[in-house]
């Protein structure tokens, strides 16, 4: 997490493991007026770019405000294996199966629809050592 004081990451631990996800490297734009709420390392092992990408981020659109995560992808069946290991099926639903996943998308919907985040952490949110995934209709959000 890169600001731990955002509504969207306040309390949500600085490090913390996905599950396995497809990580998005060298996204283009203007990128202005925008808030970095998450990064996650791009390995070069798995011909990423060695940098601290940009995964969470906030930015306002007129009056109304925005919320993007490029966490959470389930690629189809009929691309299993187009490169091994990385755009592959093999993560079948663990990046929306992610705790994490789930806990900042929740939060980043209800911060652009409010402005305001009253979701708290599960209790099983990932750690900095492992991550934690459950269907989304099972997680258990504390009160």
């Amino acid at each position: 997490m890169r600001d731990t004081e955002h509504p969207i990451s306040k309390g949500i631990p600085v490090e913390w493991i996905q599950s396995k996800d497809e990580l998005y490297h060298g996204l283009r734009g203007p990128a202005q007026n925008i808030t970095i709420i998450a990064t996650a390392y791009s390995d070069k092992i798995t011909w990423g770019s060695g940098d601290h990408e940009p995964i969470a981020w906030t930015t306002n659109y007129g009056q109304g405000r925005v919320f993007v995560t490029v966490l959470g992808h389930v690629m189809k069946q009929e691309y299993e294996n187009a490169i091994n290991g990385i755009n592959s099926c093999e993560n079948k639903n663990e990046a929306i199966y992610s705790i994490g996943f789930q806990t900042l998308f929740a939060r980043g919907a209800e911060w652009a629809a409010t402005g305001k985040v009253s979701i708290k952490n599960p209790d099983n949110f990932p750690s900095k050592m492992e991550s934690s995934s459950v269907e989304p209709s099972k997680v258990k959000w504390k009160k």
